[in-house]
């Protein structure tokens, strides 16, 4: 009987930390200051184990013109997100949108990935 009890409690710890995982990928971005990036297309990844993400952004005028994901590879399965997040980083001129609800962790990594690819386009600060 008690081994029967430890195992419960071994599957029902498991469970919470894989509920916990998903949201276990913070959001690194924002708002993105109109100007403040030059205008190009940037690419780049987000790695959120066992996943990754590969993410192409477009600036025109100063602000987001366009982002897409390129590529994704792990255990992402079709949720929207990888259609719905990049609209949204769009419209809100923002890396730190609505995560789509069961695909926070995707959503998150989209995120994190537009954040990388833009950065590449901020101009560097003088040494002081």
């Amino acid at each position: 009987m008690r081994g029967f009890a430890a195992r419960r409690v071994a599957i029902a710890a498991l469970a919470a930390l894989a509920a916990c995982a998903c949201s276990a990928v913070p959001v690194i971005g924002g708002p993105v200051e109109p100007g403040a990036v030059s205008d190009g297309k940037y690419e780049s990844d987000y790695r959120a184990f066992p996943d990754h993400v590969w993410v192409e952004v477009e600036i025109a005028g100063g602000r987001i013109a366009g982002c897409a994901v390129t590529k994704t590879r792990g255990v992402f399965r079709e949720t929207g997100a990888e259609t719905e997040v990049p609209k949204r980083i769009v419209a809100a001129q923002s890396t730190d949108v609505d995560a789509i609800s069961g695909a926070t962790k995707l959503s998150r990594a989209i995120m994190n990935a537009a954040e990388a690819a833009i950065v590449q386009g901020k101009p560097a600060r003088p040494a002081e």
